[in-house]
């Protein structure tokens, strides 16, 4: 007799794990995961033409530069000085890709460069 116990609590062990694996089955598998995209890739960074640059200067102070890209730009920032500080000019506009940056305060003294960061 005491084997017979032991068979039938094996089995019953059996079949409860089979049981907890099916229950646990089905929560998992009611999981829904969107698909989602993954990859690498490289391409040239090429550098902008600045073109028909232009400075509006009152009273010795530079307060806009106006400048044409030779292609089309989201982010366009300007620098008047090694040492200054750069503007957000925002986006490049129209089929000439014309830059407006306005409400500078540089001193025209002290400009002595004009750097240009632009992306698309």
């Amino acid at each position: 007799m005491f084997n017979h116990t032991r068979k039938t609590i094996g089995l019953g062990a059996v079949i409860l794990a089979a049981i907890v694996s099916v229950g646990a089955y089905a929560f998992t598998a009611s999981n829904t995961v969107p698909d989602t995209k993954a990859g690498s890739g490289s391409g040239a960074i090429t550098g902008y033409t600045v073109s028909n640059v232009q400075y509006t200067n009152s009273g010795g102070t530079i307060t806009a530069v106006q400048f044409n890209l030779d292609d089309a730009a989201r982010v366009v920032s300007v620098q008047l000085s090694s040492s200054g500080s750069w503007h957000d000019c925002g986006a490049s506009v129209g089929a000439t890709n014309l830059v407006t940056c306005s409400g500078l305060s540089e001193s025209a003294a002290g400009a002595d460069q004009l750097s240009v960061t632009a992306a698309q």
